[in-house]
């Protein structure tokens, strides 16, 4: 037997607005790109219960955002890193400086 929430799905707009109240001082845009991109990895199920999301779900999705906009942090602070090591060189041309950015 079903109990009222379990019975009620999910609507995606609310997961969507749920996880930009959970990273205010994130774009929104960004935020919407990693959820989207869990969506089409089928990391998110598209049909989900209230409760499957509360219980099972929401915490996981968190954690996997978290992971994702520390990396994301990592990978832009190496690149700002390079730029400040290699920008103030005379004998490194431009187009090698944005080969490595591109390979980090």
């Amino acid at each position: 037997m079903l109990d009222y929430y379990s019975s009620m799905m999910m609507p995606t707009d609310k997961i969507y607005r749920y996880m930009f109240s959970r990273f205010p001082n994130n774009n929104e845009s960004y935020i919407r790109s990693i959820l989207d991109h869990m969506y089409d990895i089928n990391y998110i199920p598209n049909d989900i219960s209230v409760t499957g999301w509360n219980i099972f779900v929401q915490d996981d999705i968190e954690s996997k955002v978290k992971e994702r906009i520390q990396f994301d942090l990592g990978k832009a602070k190496r690149k700002l890193l390079l730029a400040r090591c290699l920008g103030t060189r005379d004998d490194c041309c431009y187009d090698i400086m944005e080969y490595i950015s591109k390979s980090l």
